[in-house]
């Protein structure tokens, strides 16, 4: 049995309990580069899934 990984703990605490595919990282970011995201200033987008909702 090969030993647990940071990167294999903070897997399994996210809510989603696999990692986010590259679309899912993008598409948040993309959006707030459009100006429907003008109003949103002095804001925390966390993309982690769910991470730190645990």
């Amino acid at each position: 049995m090969s030993p647990i990984t940071a990167s294999d703990l903070m897997q399994m605490m996210a809510a989603a309990e696999r990692r986010a595919t590259v679309d899912e990282i993008a598409v948040p970011f993309l959006f707030l580069a459009f100006k429907a995201a003008s109003s949103i200033a002095g804001s925390v987008l966390a993309v982690d899934g769910g991470y730190t909702a645990n």
